[in-house]
C-alpha cells in the first residue's frame, strides 16, 4: 500500500487489486476490464458472448468464414 499526502487533509491511498466495480457499465464488460474480481464469477460464458460480439477474430487471424 502506498500513500501520498496531497495536502494537510487530504491523503491518496493507493492499495494493488483495490478496484470498484462500475455501476454504469456492463457486468461482462468489467470482467474482461478487470473490474470485477473473477472468484466472484460464477457463469463465464456470457463474458465470452459479449466479446465475441464485438471483436472480430476472423479479421485478426486473416480466417475465412464459410460453410463446407
Amino acid at each position: 500500500m502506498q500513500t501520498v499526502a496531497l495536502n494537510d487533509k487530504v491523503q491518496l491511498c493507493d492499495c494493488p487489486g483495490l478496484v470498484f466495480p462500475a455501476v454504469d457499465m456492463p457486468k461482462s464488460l468489467q470482467v474482461l476490464c478487470a473490474l470485477y474480481p473473477l472468484p466472484q464469477l460464477r457463469e463465464p460464458y456470457t463474458v465470452i458472448q459479449y466479446l465475441a460480439e464485438r471483436v472480430r477474430l476472423e479479421e485478426i487471424y486473416n480466417l475465412k468464414v464459410g460453410l463446407q
